[in-house]
Parts: C-alpha cells; structure tokens; sequence
C-alpha cells in the first residue's frame, strides 16, 4: 500500500500501467478528492472521492464501490485544501505471472 498527499496543485497518483488488473483508491481523509486522467484536473472538472470513500478500478468491473473497469493510464488528484490523505493499492499480472 502506497500513501500520498494530495493538495491544491495536481497531484500525479499512479503512472500509466499496461499490466494494471486492480487500483484501489481511499480517500483517508476528511476533504473530497478529485481525480482526472491529466494533470489540468480541477474540483470543476474532477470526478469526486468523498471523505471517507473509495474508488476501485479492477477486471471484472465489480467491487463494493464505483467499479469502472481496468483503466491502465495515469491518474491525477486534487483538494480544496492541503495535506489530505489517499492511499492506494495497485496490482498488475506480473504480481501473479510473474
């Protein structure tokens, strides 16, 4: 598990991965997350993590929150304010194939 802050700059979250089967993203924080697949993501035009929630990205486009499938390309995030906390699991087929 990887732990980053996200801020009010774009804020590079994962880089693009070709071998990419799950991403799990938590918002461990008390602030909305916003990610975009570019680093010109806003809070206008982000999509929102709420406090507390989670986005999962996995194969089989299920999961207990927001499943959109296997997207394989760089994600970033913003805040309306700094210091807030996301933290992220990301797997690829090498970490089963080797």
């Amino acid at each position: 598990m990887a732990k980053i802050t996200i801020g009010t700059a774009a804020t590079k979250i994962v880089d693009a991965n070709s071998t990419r089967t799950s991403l799990f993203l938590r918002n461990n924080s008390a602030v909305t997350i916003f990610v975009e697949t570019s680093n010109s993501v806003t809070i206008d035009n982000g999509y929102p993590i709420p406090a507390g929630d989670e986005w999962i990205f996995n194969f089989s486009g299920s999961g207990d929150a927001f499943a959109v499938g296997i997207y394989k390309g760089e994600l970033w995030g913003i805040a309306a304010s700094s210091n807030v906390d996301l933290r992220i699991i990301e797997m690829d087929h090498t970490e089963f194939f080797g």
